[in-house]
């Protein structure tokens, strides 16, 4: 059976027994799931488990990809399931470039394709505005945003000192 198909039968019967007196996270919608003691335990378990990195680019990472709904992953008696990604890994693992869902077999390959590339977009050097993150921003890996940044930051130190030479040779 597909993963979302076995994520909506799981959804079913989670809301087929809202009625009975079962533990508070089965009755809960996804939403408040991720609020949920319950939840935060398993996520610091696997953050730890994972040493805070993330599974897809090997950046930190900070986010838990759920890679299935299942109810022994939710109940956290299936940590294998669980992954550690950065917040720009967790975008592409989820997203497709066109902003449409992915299926979970889809997310499952892209988070298992591994992306350490630290290429990034252009960097464009404003002293007068600041450099504000590029658009492709939410979708760049951590390592990619790390590079951007280090990049930034060189690039301003050299604009700045190019600004004072020419300042003090006038």
């Amino acid at each position: 059976m597909p993963s979302e198909e076995k994520h909506t039968e799981a959804m079913r019967l989670i809301q087929s027994l809202k009625d009975n007196p079962l533990p508070t996270w089965l009755t809960q919608e996804y939403d408040e799931y991720l609020k949920s003691s319950l939840w935060k335990k398993i996520r610091r378990r696997i953050l730890k488990r994972d040493a805070e990195t993330c599974m897809r680019c090997g950046g930190p990472g900070k986010q838990v990809h759920h890679r299935d709904y299942t109810l022994d992953v939710m109940a956290g008696e299936n940590d294998d399931l669980l992954a550690t990604v950065c917040d720009g890994c967790h975008n592409i693992i989820t997203f497709a470039d066109d902003g449409e869902k992915r299926s979970m077999e889809e997310q499952d390959q892209v988070l298992l394709d591994r992306d350490t590339s630290t290429d990034h977009p252009e960097i464009k050097i404003d002293l007068r505005t600041g450099n504000r993150t590029p658009k492709e921003w939410p979708r760049m890996t951590e390592i990619q945003r790390r590079a951007w940044f280090a990049e930034v930051l060189r690039k301003t130190k050299e604009k700045r000192e190019k600004r004072k030479k020419k300042i003090k040779g006038t």
